[in-house]
């Protein structure tokens, strides 16, 4: 993978949700990074979709983002909007801290094998 300046390694990541909106947004995002040549690894983190969203959302990604770069990830999480598990409240956007979190913890899409090459602490992520 190419890094960044001083050969720091770079892994951008975004948040979006399963809206059509935030689809196109992401669709372009990933085009913009194939265009400039973008460094390292992106990542786009979905958060909060239905399982027949996230079913077209991977179906999508692996017939139309994934042919561009092999850089290019997809991590889906679990809904965050409902704060301390109440259904009954929604805060859509609790979605991308926790979803961050989640992506971090699970290691989904982070570009490194946890048995053969560790978390790098000098990694930027973006």
């Amino acid at each position: 993978l190419r890094t960044g300046p001083n050969d720091t390694p770079i892994h951008m990541v975004f948040s979006t949700d399963c809206s059509p909106y935030q689809h196109w947004q992401s669709y372009q995002f990933f085009l913009s990074a194939l265009r400039v040549n973008q460094p390292g690894r992106v990542t786009q983190i979905v958060s909060g979709c239905t399982n027949a969203e996230e079913q077209s959302i991977k179906d999508w990604h692996a017939k139309h983002i994934s042919p561009l770069s092999f850089r290019f990830g997809l991590h889906l999480t679990p809904d965050f909007s409902h704060p301390s598990g109440n259904s009954t409240v929604t805060y859509e956007f609790f979605n991308k801290p926790f979803g961050l979190k989640h992506w971090m913890e699970h290691g989904e899409g982070m570009g490194v094998d946890p048995d053969r090459h560790p978390w790098k602490h000098d990694t930027i992520i973006a």
